[in-house]
């Protein structure tokens, strides 16, 4: 549900499928400048902040881990950790709403 109205409907495997596709990452130990340089990165779809960190999503096969950590540590963030997570229902519902999302202004 998004202002009222339903707008996903599937079993929690099919909604990660369906809203979450390709490769999922859990990025740490960066500041908020990482975001910049993660979609910056070839293949990836969406850098969602997440507490102190990131999810970032990509194209499936296109990101490694290795070579995630390589060009943030590279970008100027030595301390960098990453490592590849499942989708959470709570990943699928940002990416639903954030698709679905009305500004105010437009709301009536």
């Amino acid at each position: 549900m998004a202002e009222g109205r339903l707008v996903a409907l599937d079993t929690p495997g099919g909604l990660k499928k369906r809203h979450v596709p390709g490769d999922l990452f859990r990025v740490a130990e960066v500041d908020r400048r990482a975001a910049a340089c993660l979609r910056a990165l070839p293949g990836v779809h969406g850098v969602k902040a997440f507490g102190s960190g990131f999810h970032v999503r990509s194209e499936a096969g296109r990101l490694a881990v290795d070579s995630l950590i390589e060009k943030l540590r590279a970008a100027g963030f030595p301390g960098a950790v990453a490592e590849v997570m499942e989708a959470s229902l709570e990943d699928v519902f940002l990416e639903v709403v954030g698709s679905n999302a009305v500004p105010a202004e437009k709301r009536s």
